[in-house]
């Protein structure tokens, strides 16, 4: 009833054991707002310091596929890069599919001390962004969602949802039909 720009959401993670069984509260309720969310889960540094309110968000993961539009995360997270001031960010574009078929995505470098990177990777889109995600340390994930567009994707949740579950990184999500310039 009370449209928002961003939602903001604790998100608790469980163990594997049972997982699927526990009642679930933020991934509803943000799915059914259709707003932009930004998850911080448990016991996760994050890009703002508790004690002090100083910024530091130097590396952001941008997950994309052809579906939802790639550009929408993209903007997003130049979005955010901006809000906060931001002079030395490395954006990392990751698509997992076939080597050399990554969506177009464009990225305007606002500073001179942005930078942009493309990893193509082949495998399970969870298992392969949460190794990126391990590896690289972002501080922030963007991904754009489609929410759940499949009879799967109801059971298991959407690609976003199942990244979520196991990042330990706050997540931004973008719905689909919002649109970010």
């Amino acid at each position: 009833d009370h449209p928002t720009d961003l939602i903001v959401v604790p998100h608790h993670s469980y163990s594997k054991e049972g997982s699927f069984f526990r009642r679930k509260s933020a991934e509803p309720i943000v799915r059914k707002s259709g707003e932009m969310a930004l998850f911080i889960p448990d016991n996760c540094e994050g890009f703002i310091s508790p004690e002090t309110g100083d910024v530091s968000l130097t590396k952001i993961l941008v997950p994309v596929d052809f579906d939802p539009d790639p550009q929408l995360a993209a903007n997003a997270a130049m979005r955010v890069a901006r809000a906060l001031g931001e002079e030395n960010v490395h954006f990392t574009v990751l698509h997992v599919g076939t080597p050399g078929s990554a969506p177009q995505v464009n990225f305007v470098k606002d500073k001179e001390g942005w930078t942009v990177e493309t990893i193509e990777l082949e495998g399970d889109p969870k298992e392969v962004i949460a190794k990126v995600v391990q590896k690289n340390k972002p501080q922030l994930v963007v991904m754009a969602t489609a929410g759940h567009d499949s009879f799967l994707d109801a059971l298991r949740g959407s690609v976003t949802e199942r990244v979520l579950r196991d990042c330990r990184v706050p997540l931004l999500t973008i719905p689909e039909h919002i649109h970010l310039i």
